[in-house]
């Protein structure tokens, strides 16, 4: 019988605290919780960049670099006095849940980088060609190579000039090309240059 009425004063109480409680509003809260990360290779991240040819691999730290001095067979460089353009090096993916503008920056004030070199892009494997990179369409070199020895007038046949970024939505990506011009002023045969390029993917 005692064990009946404490049973039923419990009961009274809890009824009572839920009503005190109704407004659902508190004073002060302090609670715990756990965060983490996961950093992946490139080929995995976000921003995806996925080798595609002999000129581009993952290194030890996971990043994505390119290298046009050896073919892997036979071939050890660029042809001096020329305009090489390769197509389908990488891959760049949004790997992403949202819609992103893909740019590359100014990287670098070399001569030779501004004059000589073109990053571009194409929506499918061999097809159509739009530079991202350099901003100021600076391709004199390439043009006067082209109109040397081809019977191209200018770089523009050979790649569109278009905006500074391009829109990634998720799932989907792009191919990654490259265009060098070679000339006794910029690279004499036997030499090389290195630089670094950028990738910048930021949310519509």
């Amino acid at each position: 019988m005692k064990r009946r009425n404490l049973m039923a004063g419990l009961g009274s109480l809890a009824a009572g605290g839920a009503a005190a409680m109704g407004t659902g509003a508190f004073s002060f809260l302090q609670t715990d919780r756990d965060i983490s990360i996961t950093v992946e290779n490139d080929s995995d991240a976000y921003l995806g960049l996925i080798e595609d040819s002999p000129y581009a691999a993952e290194n030890s730290n996971g990043e994505l670099t390119f290298n046009f001095g050896a073919s892997g067979n036979g071939g050890s460089g660029l042809n001096p006095n020329s305009v090489t353009l390769f197509d389908d090096v990488a891959i760049v993916r949004n790997q992403g849940t949202k819609e992103v503008e893909l740019s590359v920056p100014d990287t670098t004030s070399d001569g030779f980088w501004s004059t000589n070199f073109v990053a571009y892009v194409q929506s499918n494997r061999g097809g159509g060609r739009q530079s991202i990179w350099p901003k100021d369409g600076s391709t004199s070199n390439f043009d006067d190579l082209l109109n040397d020895r081809t019977n191209i007038s200018s770089l523009s046949d050979l790649i569109t000039t278009g905006p500074d970024s391009i829109t990634v939505s998720p799932g989907n990506g792009y191919y990654l090309g490259f265009a060098f011009a070679t000339n006794e002023q910029a690279v004499s045969a036997g030499g090389s240059k290195s630089t670094g390029i950028t990738f910048r993917a930021e949310e519509t």
